[in-house]
């Protein structure tokens, strides 16, 4: 049997190169990418022949391939560019750890904290699988790879669950061993605190804020610090990723420890908040580049439309905030959550633009969830502001996209369609 390694890496396969011989047998031959093969004058590499992956499967046209990347991204790429020359079950992985099979990025790999059901993933308005938990936070942690782990072995046999049918299923290089990359915080969470009251905002409808002051169950703070304490679980160093989409993470009692907490570790974070306050241990975080994403949804572009959908008037406070935080370090995302007969008027959804274009931000269009059930852009008042909306993007360099969780497939395709047609009259 003929054996290649793909991906050379000098001081990787140096050090690496005993164990792997041990696991597949010596190889024939390294591969690397095929503008890499000029660093390789004499074609060889320690005595091995080095060559691009179309001569390695001239040469041995039925041989094992062994990617050698440690990075579970880079060997994913790896394994994506060969699966277009081979069969999948001669494609092999020494160091990530990955696997050819259907699955998708959500299963088994984002976690998101409920004291009660947890909700497998957040693919659009599907219904969910979701897994009622017990226990203790690393209790719960167990409940959920477990539960991952099966509804992954159902779908490689397409049994019955809630996941089949799903879009976002589909073949492809997955981890073995299931491991969250993503730990997303919901609205469920003792303490968990909002200062605004959106009209639209289901907590706010159902008093959920004031309730959870005393609600059984840890805090936010107690869950990051116990995942903190258990590495194992997550995958390791700045692949991780924490989401705070439960409420205002400033507005927190626990918000300074929650942010020590966060300075400690190499975990990246990705911020829903409406930036009203301002808090110095927040700033400190966005200048060490790990905040990747901050999405403050401002839907308006006025004092007074934003206080009849906030319940609140400080407008002011969030445009001063965002000249005030060190933003540059992070991807922003201001967004516009449409409501029909409140803020869909041709005023605020141009002043929202000037901001927008101001911070040189990412625009991201959204809907009610109660009402998202009919597609906005059925409405020709709406759907003309939106081209207008895209229309100046276009102009301007700003990228435009759909909040794909929250608002109907419709929409999501109309503004897709719209602005890559817009993108292509340039």
């Amino acid at each position: 049997m003929s054996i290649i390694y793909y991906g050379i890496d000098g001081k990787l396969a140096k050090a690496s190169m005993d164990k792997w011989v041990n696991i597949t047998g010596k190889p024939d031959v390294f591969v690397v990418k095929d503008s890499n093969i000029k660093n390789f004058k004499n074609g060889s590499w320690n005595n091995y022949k080095v060559a691009s992956i179309d001569e390695a499967l001239n040469l041995y046209p039925n041989a094992e391939v062994w990617i050698t990347y440690r990075d579970s991204a880079t060997a994913a790429l790896a394994g994506h560019s060969l699966i277009k020359k081979m069969p999948s079950n001669k494609i092999h992985f020494l160091e990530a750890n990955l696997e050819y099979r259907k699955s998708c990025g959500r299963l088994g790999r984002s976690f998101h904290y409920t004291n009660g059901k947890i909700p497998m993933c957040t693919a659009g308005n599907r219904n969910r699988p979701k897994l009622e938990v017990s226990g203790s936070i690393r209790e719960k942690i167990v409940q959920w790879q477990g539960f991952s782990a099966k509804l992954i072995d159902a779908n490689q046999l397409e049994s019955p669950n809630k996941c089949l049918g799903c879009p976002q299923l589909k073949f492809g290089f997955w981890p073995k061993v299931i491991k969250p990359t993503n730990l997303r915080f919901l609205q469920d969470l003792r303490m968990d605190i909002c200062n605004f009251r959106c009209v639209y905002c289901v907590a706010a409808k159902s008093k959920k804020w004031a309730k959870l002051k005393d609600v059984d169950g840890p805090s936010t703070f107690d869950v990051l610090r116990e995942f903190a304490k258990i590495p194992e679980f997550v995958e390791l160093g700045n692949t991780f990723t924490i989401t705070f989409a439960n409420g205002e993470l400033c507005a927190n009692i626990h918000f300074d420890e929650i942010m020590d907490l966060l300075l400690s570790t190499e975990w990246n974070i990705e911020l829903l908040s409406n930036l009203s306050l301002y808090r110095e241990k927040l700033a400190t975080l966005m200048s060490t580049g790990r905040i990747k994403k901050i999405i403050t949804s401002i839907d308006a572009g006025t004092r007074e439309t934003f206080h009849k959908v906030k319940q609140n008037d400080r407008f002011d406070y969030v445009i001063d905030n965002l000249r005030r935080y060190p933003l540059d370090k992070t991807a922003l995302y201001l967004k516009y959550l449409i409501i029909e007969g409140i803020n869909d008027n041709e005023r605020d959804f141009d002043a929202f633009y000037d901001i927008v274009k101001e911070f040189g931000a990412t625009i991201q269009l959204s809907a009610d969830n109660s009402t998202n059930k009919k597609p906005f852009t059925d409405n020709a008042h709406i759907a003309a502001l939106v081209l207008r909306l895209i229309d100046k993007a276009k102009s301007d360099g700003v990228r435009v996209i759909a909040d794909n969780n929250n608002i109907n497939p419709i929409d999501v395709q109309f503004i897709r369609d719209s602005y890559a047609k817009a993108l292509a009259k340039q």
